[in-house]
């Protein structure tokens, strides 16, 4: 997993207040709302990284 990965990891998991092991139990636990920020802060903070085809990708 490389820097930015982990980094994209750390976000969503300040974002969501949880601290689960696998990023599809994070994400899928947040309301949609939430799913929107934290791919909106992903976005900004790496414009290349798209999460849904990470998280199907690594299932």
């Amino acid at each position: 997993m490389n820097d930015k990965t982990k980094r994209a990891l750390e976000i969503i998991m300040l974002n969501s207040g949880k601290n689960f092991k696998k990023i599809d139990k994070i994400y899928y636990k947040l309301s949609a709302e939430d799913c929107k920020l934290i791919r909106q802060e992903l976005k900004k903070e790496y414009p290349y990284f798209d999460l849904i085809k990470w998280m199907n990708n690594n299932k």
